[in-house]
């Protein structure tokens, strides 16, 4: 039978992996944001191009 694998702690865990978090979040929020940027550019070209087949 082989040796039991050693546990990391809390704090060793957040040493390990805690960047990889970092920057999972940090890509995550710009592509949000770069979504509500588009969504808001699609929106105002519906509302001119509803204004312009208005008129």
């Amino acid at each position: 039978m082989g040796k039991k694998r050693k546990r990391l702690t809390n704090r060793e865990w957040w040493a390990k992996y805690g960047p990889r978090f970092e920057e999972t979040d940090r890509k995550l929020l710009e592509r949000i944001a770069y979504y509500e940027q588009r969504i808001a550019e699609r929106d105002a070209a519906r509302e001119a191009a509803a204004k312009e087949g208005a008129a």
